[in-house]
């Protein structure tokens, strides 16, 4: 397991051979949507995850400052 990798966010970038954790980007934006609507997949996850927040999230100014660690 790779653990090394540490985005301007600084937070770790977890790899092994089958599965890559990472911060979300607004690339994911499209995939995290189809995840959301999916009812099979949202039966597993709390109710947070909607497609109102993945909207949100697409809107939000918010999201740019957690990638640049700016603030205001």
């Amino acid at each position: 397991m790779q653990t090394n990798k540490m985005p301007a966010t600084m937070q770790p970038i977890l790899e092994t051979e089958r599965l890559i954790l990472r911060p979300r980007t607004m690339e994911d934006l499209d995939h995290v949507t189809t995840m959301n609507s999916d009812p099979e997949v949202m039966r597993h996850i709390a109710p947070v995850g909607t497609a109102f927040m993945s909207m949100a999230l697409r809107r939000s100014p918010v999201s740019g400052a957690r990638a640049t660690g700016a603030h205001g």
